[in-house]
Order: C-alpha cells, then structure tokens, then sequence
C-alpha cells in the first residue's frame, strides 16, 4: 500500500475540479466519503496529483464489453457494493474505488490504455465513458459532480495520447440560441434550467429575487417621499425611473445569463449572473 503523507488540503486546492480534502482523507466521516480499507489518496502514488473527482450512489461503474454483454459489478440492488463508488483522476491515470464492508475494490486505469472518451448527461446527471483498448467501455454516472464532467473528459482526453478528439468527443447539448436568448429575457434563472444548470438556476433566482425586493422597498420609500416633495406628478415619475431601473438591471441580467448558456454549451464553465450570489461559486474551466 502507498501512503501518501501530504496535506489533504493542499491537494484538492491544487486539483482542477473541485474536491473536498476530506474526500480524500476520510473514509466515513460527516462530510460523506464512504470506505472501509484506505482513503482515496492512499491509492496515490507519492508524485502523483489529483485532478477531479467525480462521485456515485448505487450503480458504481457500468462495464459494457464488445460482445455485447454489461456488468456492474458494484451496483448495490444487486448485491454489490454496500456503499459509494469514486472516480477519481490524477495527472497518472484514473483511479475506480468502490466501498465494500468485506475489502474496497480498485481499478486502475492508465492513460495509454484508453482510446476513447466521451461523456453525456441527463436534466440532473452526467456519465463520463472510457473506452480500452480492447473494446470495452467503463461508464460511471454521477449526480453529485455532474457539473465537473465535461471538464473531466476533456482533462482524461488530453492526456490520453491514443484518443482522437475530433471522434472521441462527446456531442455537444442540444440547444438552440433562439430559445436560449428567449428564456433568458423572459426570466434568466430559466436560461440556467435550459442547459440543465440548476443550483446555478438557484442561486440566480435568489439574487434575481433579492434585487428585485430591494427594488420594491426602495419604490414603496421613494412614492412617500416624492409625494411630499412634488405631490401629484412626484410619485409618477419616480415610478417611471424605477421602472426604467428595472429592466436595465433584468436586461443586465438577460445577457450575463445567455453569455453563460453560450459558455456551457461550448464546454465551458462560466456562471457570469451568479458571481456574487451567496458569496460567490467557483468551477474550473473545461
């Protein structure tokens, strides 16, 4: 067994993707990382860095051979493993552990083995795929980290030298800039649900609504004052000047949220409307 007597913590601040160092460090611990044998980063050789971690409940990796025939060997509905399952990839290779009461297992997976990558994603999960030389194709399917997929396979394909990126590459989202412009003027958190974004649906809606209920306080003050000061035509035209107010800042909204539907559908990860929302998100660049 390699121990790895590095900081936890400096490891997953020099990592790509984002990752807990108690994912790392722990194998049961209140942050959810679930082993018996070994922490993740004991199966890291004393040079090797981790880059991105991606996490499954359940069915672990799905193995689908040539001829035709799939195995999931951890899937806990059929006896597998009784815990969770991590893909976890380094600047070595990518390291499969799943969490068994009775002995963890581990895969490994080198980068000259692998000769296709691809990945995909539903409204709430993504599954990145590796394909060996043989044929065989590795699927692992997350809901925690399905954001950090892309990006994932993209880092997976640039270090595998037999992968061709025009062939491998994954087909981008389904989507159409008319609908995506529309959604976005329409209410921006939706631009967010459109691209399958949705705690960054979330937290737009949060600050969105939290502007706009400062907005409303702000015109209930401003009415009363301006009453006072110009009675009749007063309240009018404060009226119209929040209203202009308010859709410069929706607008603004509008076209920070489709700059990021635009982003997200070219692989990358920007979130320009929820930077400053409940103190700000960070995601590595795919």
């Amino acid at each position: 067994m390699v121990v790895d007597e590095r900081d936890p913590a400096a490891l997953a601040d020099a990592a790509a993707g984002e990752m807990e160092p108690a994912h790392l460090s722990e194998l049961d611990g209140w942050r959810g990382t679930c082993l018996h044998d070994r922490p993740l980063m004991a199966y890291l050789q004393p040079d090797e860095r981790p880059e991105y971690l991606l996490r499954s409940i359940g069915t672990g990796i799905e193995i689908r051979r040539p001829d035709g025939t799939e195995e999931r060997p951890d899937d806990v509905n059929d006896g597998g493993s009784t815990r969770r399952q991590f893909l976890l990839i380094s600047d070595w290779g990518i390291h499969y552990v799943a969490g068994h009461e009775d002995g963890d297992s581990h895969r490994t997976f080198d980068y000259d083995d692998v000769v296709g990558v691809d990945w995909e994603e539903s409204l709430t999960t993504a599954t990145l795929s590796i394909t060996d030389g043989t044929g065989t194709t590795y699927r692992f399917r997350t809901n925690p980290d399905a954001s950090a997929v892309p990006a994932a396979a993209d880092y997976v394909r640039g270090r595998a030298p037999a992968v061709d990126p025009a062939v491998s590459r994954a087909p981008d989202r389904a989507w159409s800039p008319l609908v995506a412009t529309g959604l976005s003027a329409l209410f921006p958190p939706l631009g967010y649900v459109y691209t399958r974004e949705l705690w960054v649906a979330v937290a737009a809606l949060i600050r969105i609504v939290i502007a706009y209920v400062v907005l409303a306080v702000v015109y209930v003050i401003g009415v009363l004052i301006s009453g006072v000061i110009l009675p009749g035509i007063g309240p009018l035209l404060y009226t119209l000047a929040l209203v202009a107010t308010l859709v410069y800042v929706h607008v603004g909204y509008a076209r920070e949220t489709y700059a990021d539907t635009v982003a997200l559908n070219e692989g990358r990860r920007e979130h320009g409307v929820v930077d400053d929302a409940l103190g700000g998100f960070e995601e590595a660049d795919g």
